[in-house]
């Protein structure tokens, strides 16, 4: 039994390698993160790159929220089990 995800999305990306979408956000947190994230690249002046890219999680909250978020976690759990690390973001 899965926690997030419909046994056709599991299927999906079993057979496709991805599954789309994925509902896991609510409008105010989509609205949030995408808000401090255009803010960072207002102050430096453009897109996030590397470094920051690469590990952003480790630099800013509203990524270290994202990767810890209930939701993701149980989407990506019904995938590839409870054994979860994240590497790179």
């Amino acid at each position: 039994m899965t926690k997030h995800l419909s046994q056709g999305q599991v299927n999906q990306y079993h057979n496709s390698g991805f599954v789309s979408p994925v509902d896991v956000l609510d409008q105010d947190e989509i609205d949030q993160w995408l808000s401090e994230l255009e803010s960072f690249e207002r102050e430096t002046g453009k897109p996030i790159d590397f470094p920051h890219k690469s590990r952003c999680h480790q630099l800013f909250s509203w990524a270290d929220y994202l990767i810890h978020h209930p939701k993701i976690l149980d989407a990506v759990e019904d995938i590839i089990g409870p054994d979860i690390l994240c590497y790179h973001a």
